[in-house]
């Protein structure tokens, strides 16, 4: 009996026509793939807005939750040497954002008690010379309990817990030395001869147990553009200002009611009050610091304004509304940030 061959057998691809399958699938994928791009770039960027947005209304909300200010900190990209000292890499970008809180103020260690009678901790104030037509030095001497290592400088300091501020510039076991700002025409509630009186000092941001945000590769945060909105077109500044050696953090806090309390720009830059919106631009990492104009963020509609009206804290996310190449014309790229601030936000 002869036995043919089955012609159930089912044929194979060979080693060849399979290389050739994956050949045309690699010549496919690289054809699409760079088309595909900047669609993934430009869905990153709204990402990372969106996320910054809501990053910025959690810190609000813990503000008002916890009734002490509470902010976010835009980290700067630096790496650091083996001896600990800060190397700005892109100063001007920034792709971590962490949240940030005020202690508790300190009041002394002894609080006033009834029986027996005692009137806790208190500060007198004395002023070694007499004020300039800028600010007032004063040295203040603690009594009643204080622990030196829970103050530091730059922290303020309020004498009867009421009344203005003087900013710290040195601690002692004891003592500590403050200065105010006496430009405005300021009058001294506290000179020399005062009596020992409460006080409260701020102490300075800490970082919170909130997560930090990363924002998603390539999209950051174009420090070199975003910065303080103004009341009207013109030739002031409309962007912060750093150095080139400056790696300190941007700092933006939200006081207990829910506005801007403080913003911090630069290294060693005194805390502002800002007024107008606070514009955030969030692009793409490579338009950073190009030496085309016409290749920065600012003139890519990829990028978006995360914008806070500080007198509010409403956070809005918004599109460019114009581009030029004129670094002066920041404004009209604001406008629809500015324009949803107004009209209460999206």
């Amino acid at each position: 009996m002869r036995y043919g061959r089955s012609s159930n057998i089912v044929r194979g691809m060979t080693l060849v026509e399979l290389l050739v399958v994956v050949a045309i699938i690699m010549l496919l994928a690289a054809a699409t793939i760079p088309r595909l791009r900047p669609e993934m770039d430009r869905s990153r960027i709204r990402e990372a807005a969106r996320s910054l947005q809501l990053y910025l209304s959690s810190a609000r909300a813990q503000a008002m939750a916890t009734g002490r200010p509470c902010g976010i900190q835009i980290e700067r990209l630096v790496n650091y040497s083996a001896a600990g000292v800060a190397n700005a890499i892109e100063p001007g970008c920034s792709t971590v954002v962490t949240q940030v809180e005020s202690p508790v103020p300190y009041c002394g260690d002894s609080i006033p008690v009834l029986n027996p009678p005692s009137p806790g901790s208190l500060a007198t104030v004395t002023m070694p010379m007499p004020p300039s037509r800028t600010q007032a030095t004063v040295n203040i001497i603690f009594t009643g309990g204080f622990t030196p290592t829970l103050v530091s400088q730059g922290d303020l300091i309020q004498l009867g817990c009421q009344g203005p501020m003087y900013t710290i510039t040195g601690v002692t076991a004891t003592q500590a030395t403050a200065y105010i700002d006496v430009s405005q025409g300021l009058s001294l509630p506290w000179n020399a001869g005062s009596s020992p009186v409460p006080y409260k000092i701020f102490r300075q941001h800490v970082k919170s147990a909130a997560a930090p945000l990363q924002l998603p590769s390539p999209a950051v945060i174009d420090l070199t553009l975003s910065g303080p909105d103004q009341a009207q077109p013109g030739n002031q500044p409309v962007y912060w200002y750093f150095g080139p050696n400056d790696t300190s953090p941007v700092i933006i806090m939200f006081a207990p009611d829910g506005s801007v309390s403080q913003v911090y720009a630069g290294q060693n830059a005194p805390a502002t009050h800002p007024i107008t919106p606070i514009c955030l631009l969030v692009g793409n990492r490579q338009n950073v610091n190009d030496p085309n104009p016409q290749n920065w963020n600012s003139q890519s509609f990829n990028s978006l304004w995360v914008a806070i009206n500080p007198p509010t804290g409403l956070i809005v996310t918004t599109d460019l509304s114009a581009t030029s190449d004129n670094s002066a014309a920041i404004y009209q790229t604001r406008t629809y940030a500015r324009q949803s601030n107004a009209k209460g936000g999206e």
